[in-house]
């Protein structure tokens, strides 16, 4: 069976109420899928398997874009807040 991008491209345009950009590539949905699994807090190896990459450069590099709005304080507030028993406060030397 043969791929056809502008076959699955009518069908999205036919379920959209927009109209979709004429530059649209099947490209664009791996770029935005490699980033929702990076904002969900799929593990890298996971997305690196995923995405079906060799090299976890690939994935890091290209694929896990953020910017300063993507970063998740709280998260690590939480995991401090949750190991704070078993983090070794250590002494200034």
């Amino acid at each position: 069976m043969e791929f056809r991008w502008d076959k699955i491209l009518k069908k999205l345009q036919k379920a959209s109420d927009t109209p979709l950009a004429d530059d649209i590539t099947m490209h664009m949905f791996r770029h935005t899928f490699a980033s929702d699994l990076y904002k969900s807090g799929i593990d890298i190896k996971q997305a690196l398997y995923l995405l079906g990459h060799d090299d976890i450069k690939t994935t890091l590099d290209t694929y896990t874009p953020f910017g300063y709005a993507d970063v998740q304080v709280e998260k690590l507030v939480d995991y401090y807040n949750a190991s704070k028993d078993k983090v070794v406060a250590l002494k200034h030397a």
